[in-house]
């Protein structure tokens, strides 16, 4: 890398942010280390926004307002704009969690370099820190927020940017990528790296994303590891994606043709009950357990 170019690229991406842009900025400038960009990507507000980043205009490196396609379209906007060496994505409405994060990253990164460096987020509303070290068996349950990671640049030049297609969970299905690309080394610090606020759009279903991204990963990754879907917490989160996504046939999901014995009676069991049953969590919750044992009695998982 070019040693003129910054160790990081802080990308704040914002649409009518103006109660909380500005926190989220002074997060970031009170960092220690100060070897860094600070890149924004608006996304044409119609409030203060705009005139609140200008207020900051000797501290950012780049700044764009303009329409956009979404979030992952205005973080695809950061990617082509940041020289940073890594790469960081912070929510307008998120802060950096106190002013040694960037300092506590870089030394992580000197003594154990890797592609992909995480940590936690502490949740705003509940306190709750999230979530640990991940594998790829709790990946494909759970994603990382984007909030505790920081991307190699080179890591977008090999997989590409965030697939526009999936609305709500492009980052989830970027970090399935980078689990299973061999040349990209992960690295878990237990470090906590920003306040998170909770509710966002990133809690409701992403319908393309579930039936065209994670299901096929889960049947793949259950076809090499039968033990997965043998765990009930496990069968339940598939059983929920499957009803999320309003999955009425195998072959949606299962596009490689793989034997999925379990599949068939996931979908006929869902099928028996109205949507509006289907949604209420004790009903689902009774038919999962049935379809569960219904599926370890026929020896389909």
């Amino acid at each position: 890398m070019d040693r003129t170019e910054p160790f990081f690229s802080i990308i704040i991406v914002v649409y009518n942010g103006a109660k909380t842009i500005s926190s989220a900025i002074d997060s970031v400038l009170a960092q220690v280390f100060t070897n860094f960009e600070l890149v924004i990507i608006d996304g044409g507000s119609k409030d203060n926004t705009t005139s609140i980043i200008k207020s900051y205009s000797n501290k950012i490196h780049f700044f764009s307002s303009e329409p956009d396609h979404g979030i992952y379209d205005a973080m695809n906007k950061g990617i082509a704009a940041a020289k940073g060496e890594y790469l960081y994505f912070l929510g307008s409405d998120d802060t950096l969690f106190n002013e040694n994060v960037l300092q506590q990253v870089a030394d992580s990164i000197n003594r154990h370099p890797a592609d992909l460096i995480y940590g936690n987020v502490l949740m705003s509303k509940s306190g709750q820190r999230y979530d640990g070290a991940f594998n790829f068996a709790k990946l494909l349950t759970k994603n990382i927020s984007h909030q505790a990671i920081f991307y190699k640049r080179t890591i977008f030049q090999q997989l590409g940017g965030y697939n526009l297609e999936y609305k709500l969970h492009a980052d989830w299905d970027f970090n399935l990528k980078c689990f299973t690309t061999p040349i990209i080394r992960t690295h878990f610090i237990d470090v906590l790296i920003a306040r998170f606020t909770e509710g966002n759009t990133s809690s409701k279903p992403d319908q393309n994303f579930i039936k065209y991204g994670l299901i096929p990963e889960i049947i793949r990754y259950n076809s090499q590891n039968r033990h997965f879907l043998e765990s009930v917490a496990n069968f339940d989160f598939l059983w929920r994606q499957i009803r999320n996504a309003s999955i009425k046939n195998a072959q949606e999901i299962n596009p490689a043709g793989l034997n999925v014995p379990y599949l068939d009676p996931m979908i006929r069991f869902q099928n028996k009950l109205p949507p509006a049953l289907l949604a209420s969590g004790i009903i689902s919750k009774s038919m999962m357990t049935l379809c569960y044992l219904y599926c370890k009695l026929k020896k389909a998982i």
